[in-house]
């Protein structure tokens, strides 16, 4: 009965560090769009010059 639990538990790592590098990527991806969309939108033009 021990080793269902340990065998549970591997896989249920390695799941969630694959599922960590997919949401760190895209927070990656959404923090890089979001400051174009800023320094393109949003940003004082005056504070450019």
């Amino acid at each position: 009965m021990n080793a269902m639990p340990a065998t549970a538990t591997v896989k249920t790592q390695s799941t969630v560090t694959t599922s960590l590098g997919q949401i760190f990527a895209q927070l990656a991806a959404k923090r890089e769009t979001d400051l174009i969309r800023f320094r393109t939108c949003c940003a004082d033009p005056r504070a450019s010059r």
